[in-house]
């Protein structure tokens, strides 16, 4: 049940994140400057995302990092009425020394439009990324790169963004 209503938060709040700016490119250009490092496992809490949105499909990465040592990653992707999600549960650490985050995987779902699908992904290995924190005014960015060089970035979901979102959900639930 606690899964079902997590997945379906998601599908709520996906075209709220949608409508909240990522960046705001009316203000001035700001200077994007790195985090001094070390970094501690302190700077990485919190929810990250990246959305790709276009007329025909929208793309939502979430990551969430706890200070518990869990983490869940979701990928959204809607086309049309059509989403489809894969979830992934799993333990992390990070060393602030090496500015590496190893995330184990513990579980792993894939559902399409809120049903689960079976499917066998195998061993998954842990996966390995250096990260890399920059801030552009209040926003704050977390790059990785993996081994073989591919590079992500999220952005951190602040408290301002948090209430941007609970708003634009009660707006949705009135129309």
């Amino acid at each position: 049940m606690k899964k079902a209503l997590s997945s379906i938060a998601l599908l709520f709040v996906l075209p709220c994140i949608f409508s909240v700016s990522v960046a705001d490119t009316n203000n001035k250009i700001q200077k994007i400057e790195k985090l001094p490092q070390p970094y501690s496992e302190s700077d990485l809490y919190g929810y990250w995302f990246d959305a790709y949105n276009t007329p025909e499909i929208k793309i939502l990465k979430l990551m969430i990092l706890a200070p518990d040592g869990v983490a869940i990653d979701s990928l959204l992707i809607q086309a049309g009425n059509d989403v489809e999600e894969v979830k992934q549960e799993s333990r992390w650490r990070f060393d602030p020394k090496s500015s590496v985050l190893t995330q184990e995987v513990t579980s792993m779902t894939y559902t399409i439009n809120g049903k689960v699908e079976p499917k066998d992904l195998g061993k998954i290995e842990p996966v390995k990324v250096s990260v890399v924190i920059q801030k552009s005014g209040d926003d704050i960015y977390m790059g990785t790169v993996s081994s073989d060089g591919t590079l992500e970035i999220y952005q951190k979901i602040t408290k301002a963004m948090k209430d941007e979102i609970h708003k634009k959900a009660h707006e949705n639930v009135r129309e």
